[in-house]
């Protein structure tokens, strides 16, 4: 029984272990990654709409709108940071980090160009200095959502093997403990059978004297 219960200490800590990892990494990950994904959509279609009015008012309302959406986008980006653990995530990070750097200078360039310009050149600006940096942006978001689906997964599945594994053992383990006991019960009234008789033979024996 010790130890089986050492063996269920043991193996329930590698499953904590990977359940904290799943609650601290993976799911948060997901969830931040899929506001971010959500905020850069939103963003380059404000961008886009900009680009095609020439409504002052309007502009600067999308700008606004732009601004708010890049001040949440910090939020998330600090609170996801937060749960980096290994280095394939970092290096995905970084990777959308120095892509939104890009392509935030290029957002700036470009809405500097359309207020000074119509929505036809506007456009224009909006493929040749937007669109690419933008782009590249969402295929780097893309790439560490893929990574924290799998993480999540992976984890998911280590779970669910370590403890079939344990079940599986504890079950060996309890059918072994349950033939020793069987063994060791026999033994016992073997042992004791034995003395019993070797007990009623002297009896026996000193009453025909």
């Amino acid at each position: 029984a010790l130890a089986l219960g050492v063996y269920a200490f043991v193996r329930l800590v590698p499953i904590k272990n990977t359940a904290a990892s799943i609650k601290t990494d993976a799911v948060p990950g997901v969830a931040l990654f899929g506001d971010i994904t959500e905020n850069a959509l939103t963003n380059e279609v404000l961008a886009l709409e900009l680009a095609l009015t020439e409504d002052s008012g309007e502009i600067a309302a999308l700008e606004r709108q732009i601004e708010t959406l890049s001040e949440e986008a910090n939020k998330l980006f600090v609170d996801y940071e937060k749960t980096i653990f290994n280095p394939e995530d970092r290096s995905l990070f970084d990777q959308v980090v120095a892509r939104r750097v890009a392509m935030r200078t290029a957002r700036a360039e470009f809405l500097q160009f359309a207020r000074q310009h119509d929505a036809r050149e506007s456009k224009g600006a909006y493929d040749r200095v937007y669109k690419i940096p933008m782009s590249n942006y969402l295929k780097a978001i893309d790439a560490e959502v893929d990574y924290n689906q799998r993480s999540a997964a992976t984890k998911s599945d280590t779970i669910t093997s370590l403890a079939e594994s344990a079940q599986l053992w504890v079950g060996i383990g309890a059918a072994v403990a349950l033939l020793l006991s069987i063994g060791v019960a026999w033994w016992i009234i073997r042992s004791t059978s034995s003395v019993l008789r070797s007990s009623v033979h002297a009896l026996n024996e000193g009453a025909t004297q």
